[in-house]
This record gives structure tokens, C-alpha cells and sequence, in this order.
């Protein structure tokens, strides 16, 4: 399902953009840099993929995400 695979990279991503924020030491090189932006263009184009109903729900998924 491409909206599984896009939620799943953008999680991903964003893990890794709150290390380069906020970790002091954090570092990497060009190619993991270039293997972040692949996978960006990944989630995107598999969230292109998507059926609306898929893409609705998906944003709301992210504007209300579940309480613990």
C-alpha cells in the first residue's frame, strides 16, 4: 500500500531532521545525505500514488495523531 510505505518514510525522515536539529554532535556525509533525499522523493511519489481517501486520511493522521 504506497500511503503505508510514504507514512513510513516520512517518519523516518523526520527522525533524522530532528537529529540534524537538535543534536549537537550529529553528523553525516553526501551519500547518506543523497540516500535521504531519495527516500524523500520516494514518499512522495508514493503518496502521489495514493487514492484520495488514502491521502485524506493520511493528513489526518498527521493534524490529530492518536492520544496515548
Amino acid at each position: 500500500m504506497p500511503i503505508t510505505a510514504c507514512a513510513n518514510s516520512f517518519a523516518s525522515l523526520q527522525d533524522e531532521r530532528h537529529k540534524a536539529d537538535y543534536e549537537p554532535h550529529w553528523t553525516t556525509n553526501p551519500l547518506a545525505a543523497a540516500t535521504q533525499v531519495d527516500a524523500a522523493e520516494r514518499a512522495i511519489t508514493e503518496l502521489a500514488a495514493a487514492s484520495e481517501s488514502e491521502r485524506r486520511a493520511f493528513v489526518l493522521c498527521l493534524l490529530f495523531p492518536e492520544r496515548t
